[in-house]
């Protein structure tokens, strides 16, 4: 049984359905250093919407929803705060 999992095609190629553990590696990598990048940016707009006095939790319920146009009404927002 195992040798039907472990053969490849007379080509060389791998058996169809398969991925190289190398495409996966790097593709959990990208993954993961994505969600670390979400939650820095989930943490830097708390913190900046509690310094200018905005509603923190409601942009954090926002950016959960909708993280990229959520990030971009956030930032035209904020501007306008300041001034």
């Amino acid at each position: 049984m195992l040798s039907v999992l472990t053969r490849t095609k007379p080509d060389g190629a791998p058996p169809a359905g398969t991925i190289d553990p190398l495409l996966f590696g790097i593709f959990i990598a990208i993954a993961i250093a994505v969600f670390v990048v979400y939650i820095f940016l989930l943490q830097y707009v708390y913190k900046d919407a509690v310094k200018r006095g905005l509603k923190a939790e409601l942009w954090l319920i926002i950016l959960l929803i909708a993280p990229i146009p959520g990030i971009i009404v956030y930032f035209i927002v904020r501007k306008t705060a300041r001034t």
